[in-house]
C-alpha cells in the first residue's frame, strides 16, 4: 500500500474511525472527498460535517462538491493520481465516470449486513425494525446502490438501549477494525468478493423530519424504537397543548396494563412521564419543549401540569 494513493469519501459520524484506521495503513497519500458545509441551527451558520472537521485537523487535502456531475471534478480527482477509492457513508451516489478514474479498486464500507438494509438509513432502519443484530460489510462498488459483491461482513449485537448515535459509534469502531485487518488483503487480491443474494435484499429509505412524528396508537415497543432510531436526528416528536415537544429518551414500561386512551399521561414522577399507547405504556425520560433546553421528563411534567393531558 506504500505505493498507492487512496481517496476516502465520507461525511458522517460513522466515517471517523475508518479514516483514522486508513491513516495508519501506510498509503502513499490519503485525500478526503466529503460533503460541503451546510447551514445549520437557528442562526443558519455554515458548519462542517464530522469527517471534514477531522480531515482538516489532520491536515489532509479535502475535496467537497454539491454534485459529482460538475465538469471540473474528474480533473481534480485525476490530479491526485488515485489508485483506490473507499467510500464510508459519503451521502451521494458515485457516478460511473468517477469510479472509472481509479486504477486499482473502488470499495464501500456499509453499516449493515448486506443485502439487508441497503440505502440511505441502514442504522436507523435496523433500530426501527427491532433487529437484534446488525453489522458492517465491505463491498466492491458498482453503479447500483449497495448491490456490489461483498468481501466480508462482521456482526454486532444491538443493545435495547442503543440509539442511532451510540450504534453508529459502535459500528464505526467495528468498521475501523475490519479495515485494519482486511483492507490490505483485499487490495492484494487475497480476499475474494461474493455476490449478494438480491432476493433477500431490504432497502432503507431517506429519512424526513416528519418521520419523527409519534402515533400513540402504535405500541410502546414500536414507539420506543422510533425514539431511539431518530436520536439524534430528526428526533421523535409529539404535541402537548398544541406545542411542539421533542422526545429524546424513553423506555417501555414494565407495567403493561391499559389505563386510558393512547397518548394520555397517566402518571408523572421523578422517573419521568408515563404515557398510555396502543399497546402497553411508555415511560418518557427526556424531553425538549419548543424553544427550550432539554430537560428530564419528570421535571418537565411538574412544571407543565401534564397529568391526564393527551399528547397528539
Amino acid at each position: 500500500m506504500s505505493q498507492q494513493n487512496i481517496l476516502f469519501a465520507g461525511s458522517s459520524l460513522f466515517s471517523l474511525r475508518p479514516l483514522e484506521a486508513v491513516m495508519g495503513l501506510g498509503f502513499k497519500s490519503v485525500s478526503v472527498l466529503t460533503q460541503p458545509k451546510k447551514k445549520q441551527g437557528r442562526g443558519l451558520e455554515q458548519k462542517v460535517n464530522p469527517l471534514m472537521g477531522l480531515a482538516l485537523d489532520m491536515g489532509l487535502e479535502v475535496l467537497s462538491y454539491e454534485s459529482l456531475k460538475k465538469q471540473n471534478i474528474e480533473q481534480d480527482i485525476v490530479s491526485l493520481s488515485p489508485n483506490v477509492l473507499l467510500t464510508v457513508s459519503y451521502g451521494q451516489i458515485i457516478p460511473k465516470e468517477v469510479l472509472n478514474l481509479f486504477s486499482h479498486d473502488t470499495l464501500n464500507i456499509h453499516p449493515s449486513l448486506l443485502p439487508l438494509w441497503r440505502g440511505a438509513s441502514p442504522i436507523q432502519s435496523a433500530i426501527l425494525n427491532g433487529d437484534k443484530t446488525t453489522g458492517v460489510s465491505i463491498m466492491k462498488m458498482t453503479p447500483s446502490l449497495d448491490e456490489g459483491p461483498v468481501f466480508l461482513s462482521k456482526r454486532l449485537d444491538i443493545d435495547n438501549k442503543d440509539n442511532s448515535k451510540t450504534l453508529t459509534e459502535k459500528l464505526s469502531i467495528l468498521a475501523a477494525t475490519i479495515l485494519t485487518t482486511s483492507l490490505g488483503k483485499i487490495l492484494e487480491g487475497k480476499l475474494k468478493a461474493n455476490d449478494q443474494n438480491h432476493n433477500e435484499a431490504t432497502v432503507s429509505e431517506k429519512i424526513k423530519k416528519q418521520d419523527g412524528k409519534i402515533s400513540w396508537q402504535k405500541g410502546a415497543k414500536t414507539i420506543d424504537q422510533q425514539i431511539r432510531a431518530y436520536n439524534p436526528w430528526p428526533v421523535a416528536f409529539t404535541h402537548i397543548d398544541g406545542r411542539y415537544l421533542r422526545i429524546w429518551e424513553a423506555e417501555v414500561s414494565i407495567d403493561k396494563k391499559t389505563y386510558n386512551e393512547p397518548g394520555v399521561v397517566i402518571h408523572c414522577d421523578e422517573n419521568g412521564m408515563l404515557v398510555s399507547t396502543g399497546e402497553g405504556n411508555l415511560l418518557i425520560k427526556t424531553v425538549q419543549l419548543e424553544g427550550k433546553k432539554t430537560i428530564g421528563a419528570g421535571d418537565f411534567g411538574k412544571g407543565f401540569s401534564v397529568l391526564n393531558k393527551t399528547l397528539s
